[in-house]
């Protein structure tokens, strides 16, 4: 499958990785709160048990479990536009899943503002 890396020089930190998800999410009409970090990754929040880990390396999230633990999927860091077309899928099988349990659907409450 081809690959649709983002235009533009590589990000040199995790806030400037998770700012360019956030904007291809948005993008996608997926609202997404980015946790500015200070040191180690920044974190994306997107609905409640979709936490996205951001550094300068890649993109990782949890999509599901084999019953020995958490099976993960991540994107290198230089193609934002992947990861968020697979964030944006992994986001719709969790809505339908809660939908499926009689949760409402809500999105994941947003970081606290904090400034990097």
């Amino acid at each position: 499958m081809a690959s649709h890396h983002a235009s533009g020089p590589l990000a040199s930190t995790p806030y400037e990785v998770a700012e360019r998800l956030v904007a291809e999410l948005a993008l996608r009409g997926v609202r997404a709160d980015l946790q500015p970090c200070f040191h180690g990754p920044a974190w994306v929040s997107v609905w409640a048990g979709l936490l996205i880990r951001c550094d300068t390396e890649c993109y990782s999230w949890i999509t599901g479990s084999d019953g020995a633990g958490p099976i993960y999927d991540d994107v290198p860091a230089d193609d934002p536009v992947t990861a968020a077309a697979r964030i944006a899928a992994r986001l719709d099988e969790l809505a339908v899943q809660d939908l499926a349990h009689g949760a409402r659907p809500t999105q994941a409450a947003p970081f606290p503002n904090v400034t990097p």
